[in-house]
C-alpha cells in the first residue's frame, strides 16, 4: 500500500507542478511578445540610421514622396529585409510588397514628424525621434499610442549608425 501512496503524492505533486508552469509561462506571454515588438522597433531605428549612412540623406529626405504609415512600412522593409544587421531581426509579411510586422502579425506603424496625427499619444510625440514608429499592441486597433499599443522611448541618438557592428 505505501509505493501506492508515494506514487500518488508524487502524481499530485507533477500534475500541480506543471499547472504552475503553464500558468506561469502562459501569463508572461504578452510581456514577450511586448518585449520582442520593442526589440523589432530599436532594430527598424538602427536600420533606418544604416539607410541614412548608406544614401548620405537623412529619413525624412528618403520618405519625403511617402506619407501613408503602410508605404512607409513597405518602403523600409523592402530595404531592411536584405540587411544582414537588421533583417533577421525583424518578422516580414509574405505580401508583394512585404511589411514589417509586430509581434501580434499586425503591421508596424509609421509617421514622420510633417504627418502628425491629432490622435497620437503625447508619449509618442514627446520621443525624440524624426519618424515615428508604433504597435497597434494585442487588440490589433491602431491607437496612435495610447492604449494598449506599444512605442519605443528611448532617444534616436541610441541608434545612431557607427559602421558595422561585426568584431573579427
Amino acid at each position: 500500500m505505501k509505493p501506492y501512496f508515494t506514487m500518488g503524492i508524487v502524481i499530485i505533486l507533477l500534475i500541480t507542478l506543471l499547472s504552475f508552469v503553464a500558468t506561469f509561462l502562459t501569463d508572461r506571454v504578452p510581456e514577450r511578445k511586448d518585449s520582442f515588438t520593442l526589440h523589432e522597433i530599436a532594430y527598424c531605428f538602427r536600420g533606418i540610421a544604416h539607410l541614412e549612412a548608406e544614401k548620405h540623406k537623412s529619413i525624412q529626405d528618403l520618405l519625403h514622396h511617402l506619407q501613408a504609415s503602410l508605404s512607409i512600412n513597405q518602403f523600409l522593409a523592402e530595404r531592411l529585409v536584405f540587411d544582414t544587421n537588421v533583417g533577421s531581426h525583424l518578422l516580414f509579411s509574405t505580401n508583394k510588397p512585404p511589411t514589417i510586422l509586430d509581434a501580434w502579425g499586425s503591421a508596424l506603424n509609421f509617421a514622420t514628424r510633417t504627418d502628425i496625427d491629432s490622435r497620437m499619444s503625447r508619449k509618442l510625440l514627446e520621443t525624440t525621434n524624426s519618424l515615428f514608429i508604433w504597435s497597434s499592441g494585442p487588440n490589433k486597433s491602431n491607437e496612435f499610442g495610447n492604449g494598449d499599443d506599444v512605442i519605443l522611448e528611448w532617444p534616436e541618438e541610441r541608434w545612431k549608425y557607427e559602421g558595422p557592428t561585426n568584431k573579427n
